[in-house]
């Protein structure tokens, strides 16, 4: 799927389970059963074989008594499954916003159940018998496990109460074959059952808006809405479109120099203009494609110029306003980004003109094409031209341009 869905509920599941047990300490009694030492009971998550291999080690990572669990299974509780598959809304009666209560869809989370397996290793009997007074009696019927909703809400924090259940039964062993090397513990192996869940991402309030087209005219009196459109003409009606694209509007240097060798070969661009912050690839494009190097340095992503289609890289794209265009891609490491420019750095082998294609979400564009201004009069007297017409062009019209000295 393409939609990446994680939110650590198995993680922060076992983690409030580990904290439960790793407090646990055992003391030392003598003859007359009154406590001479205590010691902490040391605490680990792995799987009862590694921690036996791990206390054979003469290393002696681990020192007993221990404690080891390990996730040993998850399964989906069709018991606590409920009707409400949309899940609930909630709202913050108290918000403080403008616009009064703010509400929001929690979709309903997959209810799981953990089998969380614990294995007690020690030396003496006593030791277990005193870790298993630590929470058999406080598992009667079961203890709760406080968590939070996964998900970044704004309004709220809902905690989640989940149900752990010991399986009631625990097995102890004792070691039968035993020769002159080998160390003496006994094992008491039991589970545990956590009622726990899986959530689903929240949905988003709507699909992205790429562009918005918009009329105003000058009208002496708000009426029907045909009427109105029926007023619109080249005299009284500023048309203009508000697009997600990257845009850009001016780039500096437009010209800069190679072959002296006091300068850094290394060249760097800055381009300002709208929608910089959300620009995924870089691209540079020209019709003479031998002054980049692409073949062995790590300026390019790929191994030379190809046909880029918007389709496969934006979600938004229509083949007569975004057509495949042919370019080389820019490693990220090589471009930078805020709100208003994208700088990007590449070393020229020589002279020549590029332009810069830059690429979002919502289609993407062009240095050459994005720089041409109309005049700050865009009607023309006399005719009904508006769109394109320009009474100057900037320099870097034709794009940035390399020049060796």
């Amino acid at each position: 799927m393409k939609s990446y869905t994680f939110h650590f509920e198995v993680e922060d599941i076992l983690q409030q389970f580990a904290a439960a047990l790793n407090d646990i300490i055992v003391k030392r009694y003598n003859k007359e059963r009154e406590p001479q030492d205590q010691i902490h009971v040391n605490f680990v998550y792995a799987p009862k074989t590694r921690t036996l291999a791990e206390l054979t080690n003469k290393a002696q990572h681990f020192k007993l008594p221990c404690i080891s669990i390990s996730l040993g299974g998850i399964r989906r509780n069709n018991n606590r499954v409920f009707n409400k598959l949309d899940g609930s809304w909630w709202t913050d009666t108290m918000s403080r916003s403008p616009s009064g209560a703010k509400w929001i869809n929690l979709l309903q989370p997959v209810p799981i159940d953990l089998t969380v397996n614990v294995s007690i290793i020690s030396r003496f009997q006593t030791d277990i018998d005193q870790i298993l007074t630590n929470f058999i009696p406080y598992t009667d019927p079961y203890f709760v496990i406080s968590w939070k909703w996964p998900e970044i809400i704004e309004i709220a924090d809902f905690e989640i109460r989940s149900i752990c259940k010991w399986n009631e039964n625990v097995s102890v062993s004792y070691p039968i074959d035993i020769n002159k090397g080998s160390p003496y513990w006994v094992t008491a192996d039991t589970s545990f059952n956590i009622e726990s869940w899986m959530f689903k991402n929240m949905q988003p309030d709507g699909k992205p808006i790429y562009v918005i087209d918009v009329s105003f005219s000058s009208v002496s009196a708000i009426d029907d809405f045909d009427i109105m459109k029926s007023f619109e003409n080249v005299y009284n009606t500023d048309t203009f479109t508000i697009s997600a694209r990257p845009q850009s509007m001016s780039v500096e240097p437009f010209i800069t120099y190679i072959g002296n060798p006091w300068h850094n070969p290394n060249k760097e661009f800055t381009i300002t203009g709208k929608m910089m912050s959300y620009v995924q690839s870089v691209y540079l494009s020209s019709a003479d494609w031998s002054m980049f190097n692409y073949s062995n340095t790590g300026d390019f992503v790929s191994s030379g110029p190809g046909t880029v289609s918007a389709f496969s890289l934006s979600s938004f794209s229509a083949s007569a306003a975004y057509p495949d265009f042919t370019g080389i891609e820019l490693l990220s490491s090589n471009w930078w980004t805020d709100n208003n420019h994208v700088k990007f750095s590449f070393t020229p082998l020589q002279s020549g003109i590029f332009d810069v294609v830059l690429l979002n979400q919502a289609g993407y564009g062009i240095m050459t094409q994005d720089c041409i201004r109309p005049t700050t009069n865009p009607y023309k007297e006399g005719t009904d031209e508006y769109n394109g017409y320009t009474e100057f062009q900037y320099p870097y019209v034709s794009g940035i341009e390399v020049k060796c000295v």
